[in-house]
């Protein structure tokens, strides 16, 4: 009897272990009841260095970092070695500098590298034709800390296309990035104005319409507006859709950090630190400890996958009470309507008011339960004439729902469409 009790509390032991680690390996980290691809938790929080907000409120690669990529790409051209430091840098950012120096070494392909491969040996250049060079292989940020061409006016005919968005306009997952879209159609021809920043949201869109339409006076103005971000995701721009965020000077749409991406104003509402930004979010990712149940089901992968399975149930909750003066202030930004709805008409408007065609393209959301397309969302782009996008699910990565190659070619193709279709 005893022998065959021992045997059961061994053959319990090992299976509880087997199923722990089995657990540990499918992804559940102990403590952890909710998750995102774009947040970790850290022991040690620690800020990396790109982006920035200038005097307008508008967020863009900061001059520091856009030099030192400068610097980068200079030292690998003579041979030198360069390593990025994970900790402390936006790999988004760093990364391009090794991109542009294997394209000087002719080791990326793309349409744009071919483009400007070829201008490159021409006797006489256009100040188009060494913008695009530059931009190409010698630094692929302009002063005003954007990804694209400089923003000036130029001495041609061609048509000038604005472009605002967020990473997919960036060109986040094009490989190389040259490849994404805004570089495409720039090889097509057209003057590309690429003002896409990863984590933007409508209050950045309008900053730059503001900014920009007046000064570069675009043909077109096109709006790529990314379906997924919507207000259940405390680690994205929530604010995208329902929300209203105040611009303000000097004040970052998100911190960049180890822990991943954390939103300054999620739902419009601000936190003046990255340390802050990321106890919020912790906090309603993490199963609370604040009762000897949860604290011993926070222990293991085990109890934290139980108390995954009770608070779906609402057998257990998580502690709001901290936070409880944030969710009435995030009550204040918050419009029944989709308050996006408003800068977009306010773009429309500056794009009509300036004589150019503003288009408004949705971008479908490809990962799983999440809003795909306008439609499914009462009152979105309501009074606007909007476009949908015409890649699915082959056009995106599967590892991070954004365009691959593919898809940035066929978003490209379906952008010249409607210049064709509008001239």
């Amino acid at each position: 009897m005893r022998k065959n009790l021992l045997l059961a509390v061994v053959s319990l032991t090992v299976t509880l272990l087997v199923v722990e680690i089995g657990l540990r390996i499918y992804g559940i980290i102990p403590g952890m009841h909710q998750y995102s691809m774009w947040f970790t938790p850290v022991q040690t929080l620690k800020p990396k260095d790109g982006f920035y907000a200038d005097s307008l409120g508008i967020f863009k690669v900061s001059p520091l970092a856009i030099k030192e990529v400068q610097r980068r790409i200079a030292l690998i051209n003579t041979g030198k070695e360069v390593q990025n430091n994970d900790d402390k840098e936006v790999e988004e950012i760093y990364g391009v500098a090794f991109e542009a120096s294997d394209n000087n070494k002719g080791k990326n392909e793309s349409a744009l590298i071919k483009y400007a491969t070829q201008i490159k040996t021409q006797a006489v250049k256009s100040d188009l034709d060494s913008a695009i060079v530059d931009y190409v292989f010698n630094c692929p940020f302009n002063s005003d800390g954007f990804r694209s061409i400089a923003f000036k006016q130029y001495n041609t005919s061609k048509k000038k296309i604005l472009l605002i968005g967020d990473s997919f306009t960036w060109g986040h997952s094009a490989w190389p990035i040259s490849n994404c879209f805004a570089d495409e159609l720039l090889s097509r021809g057209y003057i590309v104005y690429n003002t896409g920043i990863s984590g933007a949201d409508p209050a950045q869109y309008h900053a730059i319409a503001k900014k920009y339409i007046t000064e570069l006076k675009p043909d077109y103005v096109i709006t790529n507006f990314f379906m997924g971000n919507d207000p259940l995701h405390l680690t994205i721009n929530d604010s995208i859709k329902y929300y209203d965020r105040e611009v303000r000077p000097f004040q970052p749409i998100h911190y960049s950090t180890n822990a991943g991406n954390l939103i300054a104003a999620p739902q419009g509402v601000y936190f003046s630190t990255a340390d802050s930004a990321y106890d919020f979010v912790l906090t309603y990712y993490k199963v609370p400890t604040n009762t000897k149940f949860n604290k011993a089901m926070a222990a293991t992968g085990l109890g934290t996958f139980i108390w995954m399975q009770l608070h779906k149930r609402g057998l257990v909750s998580i502690d709001v009470q901290k936070y409880a003066w944030y969710w009435q202030e995030a009550a204040k930004h918050y419009s029944q309507t989709p308050y996006c709805n408003e800068y977009l008409h306010q773009i429309d408007s500056l794009s009509t008011a300036n004589n150019c065609k503003h288009f408004l393209i949705s971008i479908n959301d490809m990962e799983p339960n999440k809003y795909g397309k306008p439609s499914q969302l009462p009152n979105m782009f309501q009074g606007l004439k909007y476009y949908n996008s015409p890649v699915e699910r082959p056009g995106y990565n599967p590892k991070d729902y954004h365009y691959n190659n593919e898809g940035n070619k066929q978003h490209a193709d379906f952008i010249e469409k409607l210049i064709n279709e509008h001239r």
